[in-house]
């Protein structure tokens, strides 16, 4: 039941710490690790998801083999929409992974053909990334060429998700049960396509994802993700955007009180690089030397927390252990 509002700059530090450590616990192999704090992560804000959270939850539940976690997430989730190429392709993996104990793949297979028919874009890119076999004149079937064709490098919404999809999962379409798994599925979804062109479900889906306004949570997971290709696709805006590595892509309706510090009080934007105002006063970073400078500095700090906190501020001095011990 734990929340943390995302607009406070103080609360995106914990968000950011949480997706790096996720990232290097992945990088380790600790795939049980990175599934539990990923929940963790989504769950400070399952609505806005501020980090794309659920971009990477289904990956990891399934390489820390939580299938079952898998199906209960797409079937009971209700804070946020799970419609995203990912969940799609995981839900199918997830149903024929536990349908491997049984010898049957019914039901996986007609998942698979669901989410190839919904996000057919998905099919080129990632059929050919996991080396599945199928003849090139099926990879270039129309029903699954995109749509959306504009002079920019930016990619759509629809685009992006799927890059995102494949560059993450491939590898757990590479064992040649899986491939043998998705071949079938494949061409089970070529005879739907030849009874009905275009099912309503790809038509929903392209009106809602091919769209080159991207939403801010992707975006900010793109920037955080270490996908340098996937990247260079974002809005020009976006990649040209003020931001920071401890504070990538602040939210529009940022509250930091350190920003209303550093400026003046009408407000219109810091008044000179490498300078700040304490009650009124303007200071430059230079007057930061020696023994008066440790004072303003002091004073600075008061200052902050004053404004932060809303309570005196001690100076620590030495520590009483300390102080004992130089006695001694």
């Amino acid at each position: 039941m734990a929340r943390l509002d995302f607009r406070y700059v103080e609360s995106r530090t914990l968000y950011l710490a949480l997706f790096r450590h996720m990232q290097f616990m992945a990088r380790r192999g600790c795939w049980r690790t990175a599934f539990e704090v990923n929940k963790v992560l989504l769950s400070l804000d399952p609505v806005a998801d501020p980090y794309g959270a659920l971009l990477t939850l289904d990956f990891h539940a399934l390489k820390s083999h939580q299938y079952e976690y898998v199906r209960q997430f797409v079937r009971d989730w209700s804070w946020s929409s799970v419609d995203l190429p990912n969940w799609a392709f995981s839900r199918a993996l997830a149903e024929f992974m536990m349908e491997q104990q049984h010898g049957s793949a019914a039901h996986s297979m007609e998942l698979l053909v669901q989410a190839i028919l919904k996000f057919p874009t998905v099919v080129p890119v990632l059929w050919s990334k996991a080396n599945v076999g199928v003849d090139d004149v099926v990879l270039t079937h129309p029903y699954f060429q995109d749509e959306v064709i504009a002079d920019t490098s930016a990619m759509t919404h629809m685009q992006l998700v799927v890059q995102l999809f494949v560059e993450r999962h491939t590898p757990l379409y590479r064992t040649p049960e899986v491939s043998r798994w998705m071949q079938e599925g494949l061409l089970l979804a070529l005879e739907s396509i030849a009874v009905n062109d275009t099912p309503q479900s790809k038509r929903d889906a392209q009106k809602r994802l091919c769209t080159y306004v991207i939403p801010e949570n992707i975006s900010r997971h793109v920037l955080v993700a270490d996908l340098e290709t996937i990247k260079a696709g974002l809005p020009e805006d976006i990649r040209t955007a003020e931001s920071f590595a401890f504070d990538p892509l602040p939210p529009r309706d940022d509250v930091n009180v350190y920003k209303e510090i550093m400026r003046g009080d009408d407000g219109r934007g810091p008044r000179m690089p490498g300078t700040f105002e304490i009650d009124g006063e303007v200071y430059d970073m230079e007057d930061f030397e020696g023994e008066e400078g440790m004072g303003l500095l002091q004073q600075m700090m008061n200052f902050v927390r004053l404004r932060v906190g809303g309570a005196e501020v001690e100076d620590p001095g030495t520590s009483s252990d300390e102080e004992v011990a130089d006695d001694q």
